[in-house]
């Protein structure tokens, strides 16, 4: 997708929107999985499947400049799969996202727990002389090959690094603080 932006197949991008499934965080959760629905773990929605797939985004698009956001918990409990437990669901499972991105397109993600009955991954790029569209059964990029080993052989650099990381962090920290004072973040 980073290359076709790159050759001009979509003209100037105008917007982008992404739509994920987190597949965990939902209303079942297998018994090794139960740890993501509490958010002291720290294995929350925003910072697995939101984070890696807006790192994709980020790489392909620019930078998040401005942001807004949301984030809820709409359920409350979950049941633990094999044993029928009912435990309380202690993080969230919608988080919203607006904003611009450092060219000035528009930018809309929205991340829901579970798994959707209609697509679990759409993410659209919209530009002046065409569009892009990618889906996939879940809302994971990072599940895809990251080419480490080639990256390490090769001397190249296509996979993430340490500052990337630093900056994703600063871009997840900002929506939890858009989130909780409901003022929009500037990131530079």
């Amino acid at each position: 997708m980073r290359d076709l932006v790159k050759q001009g197949y979509v003209g100037k991008v105008l917007s982008t929107s992404l739509i994920g499934s987190g597949m965990g965080w939902g209303p079942t959760a297998e018994p090794f999985n139960a740890y993501l629905n509490d958010k002291k773990n720290g294995a929350t929605m925003l910072s697995i499947p939101l984070g890696h797939t807006a790192d994709a985004l980020c790489h392909c698009l620019g930078e998040v400049r401005e942001l807004s956001a949301t984030m809820t918990a709409r359920r409350w409990t979950f049941t633990v799969v094999g044993t029928d437990e009912r435990k309380p669901m202690n993080t969230d499972d919608q988080v919203c996202v607006t904003g611009l991105l450092e060219g000035g397109a528009a930018l809309s993600i929205h991340y829901r727990g579970g798994l959707s009955r209609g697509t679990n991954l759409l993410w659209e790029i919209n530009g002046a002389e065409g569009d892009l569209q990618l889906t996939a059964a879940g809302g994971h990029a990072q599940m895809f090959d990251v080419r480490f080993a080639r990256d390490f052989r090769e001397g190249t650099h296509l996979c993430p690094r340490f500052d990337d990381a630093v900056t994703r962090h600063r871009m997840l920290n900002a929506i939890e603080v858009a989130a909780a004072t409901g003022q929009r973040q500037t990131l530079e």
